[in-house]
């Protein structure tokens, strides 16, 4: 086995491993301050999915905005996702969510439907996931242990070869080769608070999430054949981007 080609694949597996996962804001807007939210608290009305209506996951999305946005600003009262939807008729409130998550932003004329909250709170929080792309694949690369141990090898006992020479020694050890399996997840969580008064969007923050997941084998492992790729946590996506939402709230 070459040398270069050994080098070359320890960097391939360093540039599959890292810069794989982030969490950044892709959008941010603010004409809100603390004076004005916490008197009047905040209701999260509805967490939805691009096109799907209320998305499967919404409560214990809820919970953990209820849980960062507290942690966040402890000043804040945050009314409970569950508390809200008792203002609405149960099939009203899931087509209503339908049509609301039909846009990529939300249409004052659909969010007409939660005015009847006005007497209750003043700012809404809307939730919605979207642009979500999931991807499963597999690559191969030299075992670590294996390639550290001719590394060595080579240093120890190939010291004397031709320096100019590509090739390792006939006699080093052989380079094993594992096998990785890996999964990705990418996600947009747009989070927006509109203000039933001026029937407005006051402040917005849109995240973008990545997260990967993988598993190695050693070529030999049987496990290879029946392990499937591992699949990242949506939940988990969402968590990430409500921690870096909750940090830009008014202060």
């Amino acid at each position: 086995m070459l040398k270069s080609s050994a080098t070359v694949g320890v960097l391939l597996v360093t540039l599959l491993l890292s810069g794989c996962t982030y969490t950044r804001l892709t959008r941010y807007g603010n004409d809100l301050t603390r004076r004005e939210l916490e008197p009047a608290g905040l209701a999260i009305a509805a967490v939805t999915a691009l096109g799907g209506g209320e998305a499967a996951p919404a409560d214990a999305i809820a919970t953990q905005i209820e849980k960062r946005f507290r942690s966040a600003r402890p000043w804040l009262h945050v009314q409970a996702l569950t508390s809200v939807r008792t203002n609405f008729n149960a099939v009203e409130y899931q087509q209503a969510l339908r049509q609301i998550s039909e846009g990529e932003d939300w249409s004052p004329v659909d969010l007409e439907f939660f005015s009847r909250l006005t007497n209750h709170t003043r700012y809404l929080l809307l939730v919605n996931l979207r642009g979500q792309r999931e991807h499963q694949g597999s690559y191969q690369s030299p075992n670590a242990i294996s390639l550290a141990f001719a590394f060595l090898w080579s240093a120890i006992f190939d010291h004397d070869s031709d320096c100019s020479s590509d090739e390792w020694d006939d006699s080093g050890p052989e380079i094993q080769m594992d096998t990785t399996k890996y999964g990705t997840l990418t996600l947009e969580t747009q989070l927006g608070i509109y203000d039933l008064q001026t029937r407005k969007m006051v402040w917005l923050a849109s995240v973008k999430t990545k997260l990967r997941e993988a598993e190695t084998f050693l070529n030999d492992d049987p496990r290879i054949e029946t392990t499937e790729a591992p699949s990242p946590s949506g939940l988990e996506a969402v968590g990430k981007a409500v921690k870096v939402a909750a940090g830009r709230l008014p202060k």
